[in-house]
């Protein structure tokens, strides 16, 4: 066989193995996802009976890992639990709780969550789908309180360059409404 026709044989077999469509991604692990989301489910209702943690220790048969190929654990909000993929308001979400959140909005709507920019890409959809339908444990984050942020702003006034005495920009005590303050 010919070099060229080799060439021709090879690279034909690798665009055909990446012609797989989103649709196909996720029909490929629907079925997991599933398993998986049934049972974050079923934790809804026991999760919110739970004691808050007293110590940061948990012991598993086999080591926690939340990022990377061998990834097997995610960070869920309570919230999340009684249907995975919808995102109920939650105080300062963090972005570590998303990758639930994509496989979901994939699986229902075969798009990534929220308004994205980014068109779908097999590979990327191939990768979230496989971490959710390999996740083992699920660190729930449950909000037992939420004290809104203080802030405190100093305000000054300021003129935008005019110093003239009847300039509309003045600061005394006569200076019309629309003087700014920052």
């Amino acid at each position: 066989m010919s070099l060229l026709r080799l060439f021709c044989v090879v690279s034909s077999a690798v665009v055909l193995a990446g012609c797989e469509s989103v649709g196909d991604v996720v029909n490929k692990h629907r079925p997991a996802v599933q398993r998986v989301f049934g049972q974050l489910q079923a934790l809804a209702p026991k999760v919110k009976t739970l004691e808050p943690l007293t110590e940061a220790k948990v012991k598993t048969p086999t080591p926690l890992l939340l990022e990377g190929p061998g990834s097997n654990a995610m960070f869920v909000y309570a919230e999340d639990l009684a249907k995975p993929g919808d995102a109920l308001p939650v105080h300062l979400r963090t972005i570590d709780s998303l990758p639930l959140l994509q496989c979901g909005a994939l699986l229902e709507k075969g798009q990534y969550f929220a308004d994205s920019i980014t068109r779908t890409r097999p590979s990327v959809v191939d990768s979230y789908l496989s971490d959710c339908a390999r996740l083992r444990y699920a660190l729930i984050i449950v909000e037992r309180e939420f004290k809104q942020p203080e802030l405190t702003l100093i305000t000054r006034s300021f003129t935008s360059g005019c110093t003239a005495p009847t300039c509309c920009c003045s600061t005394s005590p006569t200076a019309p409404s629309s003087a700014a303050t920052r």
